[in-house]
């Protein structure tokens, strides 16, 4: 399997980078070419020579998506949710988005981590169903969850790599 040439887009706060995309560079970077996209430096010359995106997840701004697609960029795996906005943007730069899939896709599980009323009223008729995770703002994520997360991005690439159907891809 040829190794793909990976950009991966991190949170602007560098204090979530930890350990999430750290899991992601090590998992990705044991398959792929990965290196890490740099806030202070100009976009466009980042993104040339580059086949697929791993964005931690929402840190696609409109912007970086016109560069990526001009660079011909072919591919875009969001590791979490938070790409909403921008879906229609990437499909229509010609890239492929997909999502991690299972039980840890945004599209299966909501995950709901603010309300207008805090502590949230525990008689919400949302609580009960099974596809919804409520957690306190700052905890929407374990290390377990960060280390399959980056695991499913890495076997996303790699079916890129071999042309294989991609898992969890969003038309």
């Amino acid at each position: 399997m040829r190794r793909l040439k990976a950009l991966f887009v991190p949170h602007p706060v560098a204090h979530i980078q930890t350990p999430w995309g750290d899991n992601v560079l090590a998992v990705v970077g044991d398959r792929h070419e990965i290196r890490v996209f740099d806030r202070t430096q100009a976009a466009e010359p980042q993104f040339h020579n580059v086949e697929v995106i791993v964005d931690l997840g929402g840190n696609m701004s409109p912007n970086l998506i016109e560069a990526a697609g001009l660079a011909g960029v072919k591919f875009v795996q969001a590791q979490t949710n938070g790409l909403d906005p921008v879906e229609g943007q990437i499909r229509d730069a010609g890239m492929m988005l997909a999502h991690c899939p299972g039980d840890l896709s945004s599209v299966a599980l909501a995950e709901l981590d603010a309300f207008a009323e805090e502590p949230p009223d525990p008689s919400r008729p949302v609580y009960p169903l099974l596809n919804v995770c409520i957690t306190p703002d700052t905890a929407g994520s374990t290390d377990g969850t960060s280390r399959k997360r980056a695991s499913f991005a890495a076997d996303h690439l790699d079916r890129y790599a071999r042309g294989e159907k991609i898992e969890a891809r969003v038309v």
